[in-house]
């Protein structure tokens, strides 16, 4: 058996882009209610969608003291926005009945969001990194 010798190997360097956690909702603990009640995003919200998310992220790098459109997640597109609202996917309650476990991703750098969930009754599970790596 003849083994080859693997040419040079790329080198380059990881970076640490986001510090994450996840979290898992234990026992809820219910905000004061406020007037008015859900419903599912239409088609003809798209545009108020994408608009909200857009802004929800730039919010998000600024409470973590990262510019505005710093953040490694990106708003989809419309055609992706569009394929969510089709699928049913932008509720923002959940019904637990089922015995699902309601889980999201905070970022560590945001204490804003992670206060706010802590005191709706989610709890740390796992930290963990978005890696990137660059040449």
């Amino acid at each position: 058996m003849v083994r080859r010798r693997a040419g040079p190997a790329r080198r380059g360097r990881v970076q640490v882009g986001v510090h994450t956690r996840l979290h898992e909702l234990g026992e809820l603990v219910w905000p004061a209610p406020v007037p008015g009640g859900l419903r599912a995003a239409a088609e003809d919200d798209v545009d108020l969608v994408l608009e909200w998310f857009g802004a929800f992220m730039g919010d998000a790098d600024e409470q973590a003291g990262r510019p505005r459109g710093a953040s490694a997640h990106e708003v989809p597109d419309r055609a992706g926005m569009l394929r969510r609202i089709r699928a049913g996917s932008l509720w923002f309650r959940v019904n637990q009945a089922g015995g699902a476990r309601v889980c999201l991703f905070t970022d560590q750098a945001n204490p804003t969001s992670n206060k706010i969930y802590t005191a709706l009754g989610y709890h740390p599970v796992a930290d963990m990194a978005n890696l990137v790596i660059t040449r």
